[in-house]
């Protein structure tokens, strides 16, 4: 099956394990070098997997080291490099991220019936989603056994390369994403506690107003 170029000639999947049979100093130099052309979302997210991918080939972390050390010295990639990074999280939303922690939204009969018929008659949902971005850069066990295995050294490396200024303004918008969603889940949780079968279980009449559920929406907007 062949493979497409996008726009800005970010490769396919597929495509760029050639970078791997390369001197890892000019792979990592040509993919971070297309850190500065100018991509669309699809484009940026199979970047940042090339990135990734990278990282995670080879023996131990010796990539990340290297990986680090490229950085360090080449000031302008780096640069580049987390403006491209940036960019990307910008670009997505956090919200789904963070409401799919621990909480199910299976569907019923009716809900399922409801939501094809809203399909049909709204937009297309976007296609921003953070969990798309994970799914790609993460999606067999062993990526996340890899994860979980890097040194605190190489852990805390990645900590100050995106705790800079090009982040700072950023991780306040994934604050209010997790806003949002601590409101959407106690939105969810006054639902079902002021269901008829919670009521029910109640030992005293209590004005709805007074129902302790609802106050959690009131302390988040707090």
């Amino acid at each position: 099956m062949a493979t497409g170029v996008g726009s800005s000639g970010i490769e396919a999947p597929g495509r760029w394990r050639r970078f791997f049979g390369k001197d890892r100093r000019s792979a990592i130099g040509e993919l971070l070098a297309r850190s500065k052309a100018k991509m669309d979302l699809q484009e940026r997210i199979r970047w940042a997997e090339q990135v990734v991918g990278w990282m995670k080939e080879g023996e131990g972390e010796a990539r990340l080291r290297f990986f680090f050390q490229f950085l360090d010295s080449n000031p302008e990639i780096r640069k580049d490099f987390l403006r491209s990074v940036a960019t990307l999280v910008e670009e997505c939303s956090f919200l789904n991220f963070f409401l799919t922690t621990g909480y199910t939204n299976e569907l019923g009969l009716w809900s399922e019936i409801v939501s094809r018929v809203l399909d049909r008659i709204l937009p297309e949902a976007s296609t921003n989603d953070i969990r798309a971005v994970f799914t790609r850069l993460f999606s067999k066990s062993e990526d996340f056994e890899w994860f979980t295995a890097l040194s605190d050294e190489n852990l805390a490396r990645f900590s100050e390369l995106f705790a800079g200024e090009e982040f700072r303004e950023l991780w306040r918008g994934v604050l209010a994403d997790l806003r949002e969603a601590l409101l959407i889940l106690a939105t969810n949780v006054a639902h079902h506690g002021l269901s008829l079968s919670i009521r029910s279980r109640t030992r005293r009449r209590q004005s709805v107003a007074d129902a302790p559920f609802l106050a959690l929406s009131q302390d988040i907007q707090a």
